[in-house]
């Protein structure tokens, strides 16, 4: 971002959210070198002193274990898939056991017609002093493509009460939110994910960088 526009970010960002600005007491950065362009965080369904994340479009298939004060716990390799465009992460408990979702779903340039969403169950978390470094494939995807052509998708959430994954388009005015089942389809097909209704949320980013149907490659 242009220096000069710093100003009016902040002014913007305070007046659409109605953010509170306070002192910190304490800065934590990430640790893990590993970790270039955190693009997704999620805190651990099982110890809320544990989060994931995971890197931008491009990067390994690696999910990054950390403390909450940004110390380095080690990684989780997924398997049998690729990083074509990682967005986001979520967690969640289904049936008592806990889970991550990776959200496959950036598109700069609405050009992927298939995107997936991966679930996997969330190994141990390491004892005090030990580092994690484990390996598994996918328990489940979700492939699926958007009614009406491609859409760029960089947040997800997940609501385990209604076994649903929810999720807002990006690039488009207004923003749109979807959502799919979250359990594994019983037809393997790609699934449709269908518009449940506009969001109306302004973005501060909008009030700099209007938000359009187009691609615009931010």
């Amino acid at each position: 971002m242009n220096v000069r526009w710093l100003p009016l970010f902040l002014t913007t960002l305070s007046q659409s959210f109605a953010v509170e600005f306070a002192p910190v007491a304490e800065i934590l950065k990430i640790q893990s070198p590993a970790i270039t362009e955190a693009s997704g965080l999620a805190i651990s369904p099982t110890n809320p002193d544990f989060m994931w994340v995971i890197n931008d479009s491009g990067g390994t298939t690696d999910i990054h274990l950390l403390g909450t004060d940004g110390s380095e716990r080690g990684k989780l390799t997924v398997k049998d898939v690729q990083n074509i465009d990682w967005e986001d992460l979520a967690s969640f408990t289904l049936d008592g056991k806990p889970y991550l979702l990776i959200a496959d779903t950036g598109d700069n340039n609405a050009k992927r017609e298939t995107r997936s969403f991966y679930i996997l169950p969330e190994p141990a978390l390491p004892a005090a002093g030990k580092n994690l470094s484990v390996s598994m494939a996918p328990e489940w995807q979700i492939p699926f493509r958007y009614e009406g052509g491609p859409r760029d998708c960089e947040s997800v959430a997940v609501d385990a009460q209604t076994e649903k994954i929810l999720f807002i388009s990006k690039r488009t005015l207004p923003p749109e939110l979807y959502e799919l089942p979250l359990r594994a389809p019983k037809n393997p097909t790609v699934q449709i994910a269908k518009p449940l209704a506009p969001v109306e949320v302004k973005s501060p980013v909008s009030e700099l960088f209007p938000i359009t149907n187009q691609p615009t490659g931010l």
